[in-house]
């Protein structure tokens, strides 16, 4: 049986960002971190790649928290003809997100055919995200301690837009669709999962 501790997950307005300790049966394997765009950092979609439904157990839930973190050098855009986001390098910008703990070698594989063909996963650094005092209402997060992760990074950029992907409108129009049985299933790549690259 698989245990895992760590993963992050990049939200608003942001990409998945996540952060892996994995345990397999009762050995401890070095830690992985990965990071993962979009529509992932929705825990109901989360769920219902990893899991086939959006609605999962107390049990299930539990193995998994959410926190903020932040990624430098990357932007997040639509993708032409897609409800999904891909970030891609950009030394301008930076995509806000969440960390989220809990994903065994198992969930990770489901994720990596989700993200498909056209990603491929690399090494990156990211911020972990701190609420601000109340007293501070400039930002509401302030940067605290640097992680090493994994992020999925879009391969061809000829198939973006330059429009910033819009997290509160997948929300508002597409989540229903997207945590209807089947669906995600449907979007995913069957043959070839994101390339990954040497850490």
């Amino acid at each position: 049986m698989q245990a895992s501790r760590w993963w992050i997950v990049l939200a608003v307005p942001s990409f998945m960002v996540k952060l892996l300790s994995l345990v397999s049966g009762h050995r401890r394997r070095k830690a992985k971190k990965r990071e993962l765009l979009g529509t992932l950092m929705i825990p109901e979609i989360l769920y219902t790649v990893c899991y086939a439904d959006k609605h999962v157990s107390p049990e299930i839930s539990q193995l998994h928290t959410f926190e903020p973190a932040v990624l430098h050098g990357y932007s997040r855009r639509r993708r032409l003809g897609n409800d999904t986001p891909a970030i891609i390098e950009d030394s301008d910008h930076q995509v806000s997100g969440t960390l989220v703990t809990g994903l065994t070698d198992t969930l990770m594989l489901k994720l990596d055919y989700f993200e498909g063909r056209e990603y491929y996963r690399k090494s990156v650094k990211v911020k972990l995200l701190a609420p601000r005092s109340s007293s501070d209402k400039s930002r509401q997060f302030a940067e605290t301690d640097e992680i090493t992760a994994e992020v999925y990074v879009f391969l061809d950029k000829s198939k973006l837009e330059e429009e910033e992907w819009d997290l509160e409108e997948f929300y508002r129009d597409r989540l229903q669709a997207w945590t209807q049985p089947g669906f995600v299933e449907g979007r995913c790549d069957p043959d070839v999962p994101a390339i990954v690259t040497a850490d």
